[in-house]
């Protein structure tokens, strides 16, 4: 026979307390949904090919005088709540009988002289127990019938387990009247409390086998995140009830999946997961046209061995009809349904949200359509129409595409420059860290803490600033533009009302709408406020302009320009005005090096060191050592600090870096080579400070200075090998020098502990990040044995003391006294080796396998328990490899900002 079902879980529900009915004779007769037997009856009706009919012939033998139709009208519904699945049914039969028939606890053995006393001792049970306790042995000697036998009749009166029952009856009826009696040995009852519970899908399902209620908030659904729970007030718990407790009996609602798809019908019952509805039936149970939909009518309902009507009675008045389980109300049919969000009509409504967001110059990826897989760049948006013009790249040539908004998605990438624009961080602005499905962790700029936030609540638009060589003597605006091209994240400034003066970032504007929401960041008499003093505020459209606050931004000698990376800036004058684009690094960090050694790579005092006097927009002020202190004013792509980066924030890469670590070798003294016999011939100097001939004429390109990078120099490779006497046998000239280098190199290369940091693969990473590594206990007796020391950066042979000597690396490390100075070491590199990461979210580099040389963040670490560690390569791609095979690694000073 068909079983059909309209639910899946029937949970949240507390076990309802033991019912009792009054029969005849007035006595108290327990209710028959808590026999498990007769549950067995109804599970069997599932499981085998027995008839509606035979099912409830058996029900009635079983109970005899304890069966009643109205206590067994819900599990004759749940019956058919599988549509047709009898597994289904049966899973469904099996949760609501655990309501009645709780699982039994596993029981301990007592020996038989312990249970004599316990029975003693017992002093839960009355005197009326007692006095009826004779004739219960009577009728038990008379072999009375069993209740549990279905096949014998029942002899009329109560039986002994009825008459004990009762008498439970009464007992509970006593300690319900003395409840308000104050009770001195009487345990105080815990009041029940409600918890915000943040938990794993197994551990969800696990609380509502306890028979736990969890109310699921939309963002929460498919949460994976760890275990944790917040108490909630008495307050709120009032709301979350009075939300999640039960639909309004007058609510009409349409059904979203199943036979009864896009049906509209009106609620009848609804607890925290089911909802039954009153629908116009698809099947009835007497011939009609195939796809009728109309009420049912009880007067051609068969009556038969199939199944019989009977009413449905409340109030003493017959208000409908039951039917094979199906129970009718004027004609409607009763269905069950789970309760539950919409899942994919609420991501559809957050994508369609975050779409409002996207800008021309983001990133987007086709996800529909014949372009799908398409990664290209927005270059038009119209969100009336729902389309954005995409370009692409198509073999070889940029191609734009008009695209739905409905198709594509908005790309992230870390390091981005984010601001949230809806939930709880609504107005943060932060960097992209990391990136995992649909949740991105976001790093306040101001406080370092990292939040997580649902990608569709990020706008990528950075704020705008705008550089000039003096700062403006008054705020000025450009020309007001049309109201039609305000959008979200646009600065504008009101006009007219009583928030006149006010500027702020609009927060949501709608195309169409008479009013914008924007945050006011500045108060009135211009000075930012708290971040409590933030709020939003409505105006008309017609009463703002859309404004620039480009010239808000502020410059002083102690901390330059306040611009950051990933800002945009514009330019305002000389023949690039109007240009804009990103500043490479932020120019705030140029002052720090004010007073320290800068390197000169361009101009008449190429290859001089000196120290950083002064700077201006485009030139700065160093001095340099040349016969006294001489200032001398440079361009700013002239001069590099010593970590490698020009001092208008363009960092070294490729061969300029290469030959800026040779350059930064020479310019340190070291002793001239030393024979036993004959000595050395010294070659002079016409300068300690100078690493070239000042004779010879200046030279454009600076890079020919240096042949390798791996090659250590002497101070005596500048000086001119023509300006030197003719080679001697037992002299040590500049030639001889370097070929003992390269044969040094080379053998390091072979045989050293570390053969992976003298190959080529790893020199561009070496500019950017400091190694980390371990020392073992032959170098100072194990003093640094403890501690991880970090390589130089960029030249990872030349530190603050110098350039290393042979087989040696210039290694810092902080010191374990007072004030935590950095302390510089050349270390030998037999006695170094990687160091291992230690916790998750570190920066590895890849040293062995298909991802050599790659650089990326650990995922899951084990190194104490496996010595394996889990590299995230891409989103999607996970590798484990052991500690041997990667090297823990911190970003520079200049890749951290």
């Amino acid at each position: 026979m068909s079983k059909r079902a309209g639910s899946s879980h029937h949970c949240g529900d507390e076990p309802t307390p033991k019912r009792l009915r009054i029969g005849e004779g007035n006595h108290a007769i327990p209710l028959a949904l808590h026999d498990p037997n007769a549950w067995e009856i109804l599970c069997k009706f599932l499981t085998s090919d027995m008839s509606m009919g035979e099912m409830d012939t058996a029900l009635e033998s079983y109970l005899g005088r304890r069966f009643s139709a109205e206590d067994w009208e819900e599990p004759r519904r749940v019956l058919f709540s599988g549509d047709g699945d009898d597994a289904q049914s049966l899973a469904n039969l099996n949760e609501l009988k655990l309501k009645y028939v709780p699982e039994p606890e596993p029981s301990r053995a007592i020996p038989i002289k312990q249970l004599c006393k316990l029975r003693k001792k017992n002093l839960y049970i009355l005197d009326e127990a007692e006095e009826e306790e004779e004739e219960e042995e009577e009728e038990e000697d008379g072999g009375g019938p069993s209740v549990r036998s279905p096949k014998v009749i029942r002899s009329l009166g109560p039986s002994a387990k009825d008459r004990l029952a009762a008498t439970y009856d009464n007992m509970a009826t006593r300690f319900e009247r003395n409840a308000t009696t104050p009770s001195h040995g009487r345990q105080v009852l815990i009041e029940d409390r409600m918890y915000l519970l943040h938990v794993q899908m197994l551990q969800n399902m696990l609380l509502h086998t306890f028979g736990i209620k969890i109310f699921l908030l939309p963002c929460q659904l498919g949460y994976r995140g760890p275990v944790d729970y917040t108490c909630i007030k008495d307050d709120e718990r009032e709301a979350v009830e009075r939300s999640r407790s039960k639909l309004p009996d007058t609510l009409w609602v349409r059904i979203t999946k199943g036979k009864y798809k896009n049906d509209v019908g009106k609620v009848f019952k609804s607890n925290e997961d089911l909802v039954e509805v009153l629908l116009a039936t698809r099947e009835f149970p007497y011939e009609m046209p195939r796809g009728t939909r109309a009420l049912a009518e009880r007067s051609h309902f068969p009556n038969g061995k199939g199944g019989q009507v009977s009413n449905i009675i409340s109030n003493d008045e017959v208000v409908g009809w039951s039917y094979k389980g199906e129970s009718y109300y004027k004609g409607l049919v009763v269905k069950i349904f789970h309760r539950d969000y919409d899942i994919p009509f609420l991501k559809a409504t957050m994508v369609a949200f975050s779409m409002q967001f996207l800008h021309v110059g983001d990133s987007a990826r086709v996800v529909k359509g014949s372009l799908r897989g398409e990664l290209g760049t927005v270059v038009s948006t119209d969100h009336a129409c729902d389309s954005v013009g995409l370009e692409h790249n198509f073999d070889g040539y940029l191609e734009e595409t008009e695209v739905s908004l409905r198709d594509i998605e908005h790309i992230f990438r870390v390091g981005n420059t984010v601001r949230v624009v809806a939930g709880p961080y609504m107005g943060l602005e932060g960097y992209l860290t990391q990136m995992s499905d649909d949740v991105f962790h976001v790093c306040q700029e101001t406080t370092k803490e990292v939040v997580e936030v649902s990608k569709y609540y990020l706008d990528r638009r950075p704020l705008r600033h705008t550089l000039k060589s003096h700062l403006p003597t008054q705020q000025h605006f450009e020309p007001p533009s049309n109201c039609d091209s305000i959008e979200i994240g646009d600065y504008i400034q009101v006009l007219d009302g009583e928030h006149t003066g006010r500027r702020g970032i609009v927060n949501w504007f709608s195309k169409g709408d008479t009013n914008l929401w924007f945050q006011d960041i500045f108060t009135a008499n211009n000075t930012e406020p708290s971040l409590t003093d933030l709020a939003t505020i409505s105006v008309p459209v017609a009463m703002v302009q859309w404004t620039d606050l480009a010239q808000t931004i502020a410059f002083t000698k102690e901390k330059g320009y306040d611009v950051r990376a990933g800002d945009t800036v514009s330019v305002t004058c000389r023949p690039e005005f109007g240009a804009r684009g990103l500043p490479n690094a932020r120019l705030s960090l140029i002052n720090k090096d004010i007073g320290h050694e800068v390197f000169i790579i361009g101009g008449e005092r190429k290859g001089y060191r000196g120290t950083l006097d002064s700077l201006s927009v485009e030139t700065c002020t160093v001095a340099v050592a040349l016969h006294g202190q001489v200032r001398t004013t440079l361009k700013l792509h002239d001069v590099v600090t010593r970590y490698g980066m020009r001092l208008n924030g363009v960092m070294l890469q490729g061969p300029e870096l290469v030959s800026f670590c040779d350059m930064r070798k020479r310019s340190y003294l070291a002793p001239p080579p030393r024979s036993v016999t004959p000595p050395v011939k010294h070659i002079p100097s016409s300068s300690s400070a100078s690493v070239t001939d000042s004779s010879l004429p200046p030279s454009n390109g600076w890079t020919a200075w240096s042949s390798s990078v791996d090659v250590e120099h002497d101070p005596s490779l500048s000086v001119n090998p023509s300006s030197s006497s003719a080679l001697q046998p037992w002299s040590v000239d500049a030639l001889d020098i370097q070929n003992s280098i390269e044969a040094r190199t080379e053998k390091l290369r072979e045989t050293g502990p570390l053969p992976w940091l003298m190959s080529k693969e790893f020199s561009l990473k070496l500019s950017g990040y400091h190694i980390l590594f371990k020392v073992s206990v032959g170098f100072m007796n194990g003093r640094l044995q403890k501690w991880f020391v970090s390589m130089a950066c960029p030249d990872p042979f030349c530190g603050e003391n110098g350039p290393a000597p042979e087989g040696c690396m210039a290694i810092f490390c902080t010191s374990n006294s007072a004030g935590a100075t950095l302390e510089h070491y050349h270390i030998p590199a037999s006695d170094l080796s990687p160091a291992p990461p230690r916790k998750k979210n570190q920066e590895c580099l890849i040293l062995d396998g298909i991802h050599r040389g790659l650089i990326q963040i650990v995922s899951r670490c084990e190194i104490t328990k496996k010595n394996t560690v889990d590299i995230k390569v891409t989103p999607t791609v996970t590798v484990t490899l052991r500690s041997d095979q990667i090297c823990l690694v911190e970003r520079s000073r200049q890749m951290m900002q």
